[in-house]
């Protein structure tokens, strides 16, 4: 006697499946991993998971609990007990709760700075190739106001420099471009001199350099705040001052 096949929408069978596995995930008597986390030594934050689930989504999970000296440690230990030290609590919490099937936690997610270690994870953990698109068109749907100006830049520092990380940090600064106010000059200043100084990213230096310029409606305003802020920078001031100057006068 054969199986049925289920007559359930396709997506009503993966919202099902995600549900189970997340009451899983709240089972305590059923865990064989514990993830702790470096940054809170001394508090109670953990991530109570399932080696099989993580194993089924991660390459490099997969090859961390299976094997020979795997199998010995399980064997001798029980329930294993990992410190991780190189992301966030707030990321890995975010990459869990997907593999445990709870995709809306990744669109409720408005920090760029945690959704580009969520990626750092997707590559570091050979996640599947839907969970690490997913993370992908998040970053990419996320807009940037005059309010996360400072977030994404500090985001673009963080991580420009890293392998896998150049396009999408070049993606994050022509989304801040065209949002700059005069409130975010200044780190956007720091932001395109580091750029310079580094000898990378010069076209999206110049890109910041030109939504400095936009970010000043007259002359004497620019004039008064780079007295008053930008003393440190004088070749960029002159610049700036040059190509606001000319931008006024063509008016």
């Amino acid at each position: 006697m054969g199986f049925s096949e289920s007559k359930m929408p396709k997506e009503e069978r993966i919202a099902e499946n995600a549900g189970t596995l997340e009451r899983l995930r709240n089972l305590d008597d059923l865990h064989d991993i514990v993830f702790k986390f470096a940054q809170f030594d001394c508090r109670k934050e953990e991530f109570k998971a399932h080696k099989n689930i993580l194993a089924c989504y991660s390459v490099t999970f997969k090859s961390q609990f299976c094997g020979v000296m795997a199998q010995q440690q399980r064997r001798a230990e029980g329930t294993e007990i990992i410190t991780l030290t190189d992301f966030t609590m707030e990321a890995y919490m975010v990459m869990f709760r997907m593999i445990y099937g709870e995709q809306p936690v990744l669109t409720q997610c408005r920090d760029f700075n945690i959704l580009f270690q969520v990626y750092g994870l997707a590559l570091k953990y050979m996640l599947s190739v839907e969970l690490a698109t997913d993370v992908m068109k998040t970053i990419d749907d996320l807009g940037v106001s005059p309010a996360t100006v400072v977030s994404a830049l500090e985001t673009v520092l963080d991580f420009k420099d890293l392998d896998g990380f150049e396009e999408l940090t070049k993606d994050l600064v022509q989304k801040v471009v065209g949002n700059i106010t005069i409130a975010t000059v200044l780190p956007a200043l720091q932001v395109a001199v580091r750029f310079q100084a580094e000898g990378s990213f010069e076209d999206v230096s110049g890109h910041l350099m030109n939504s400095i310029v936009k970010a000043f409606p007259t002359l004497a305003e620019a004039t008064v705040f780079f007295l008053d802020n930008m003393k440190d920078y004088p070749e960029e001031v002159e610049y700036l001052m040059k190509a606001i100057s000319k931008k006024k006068t063509s008016i």
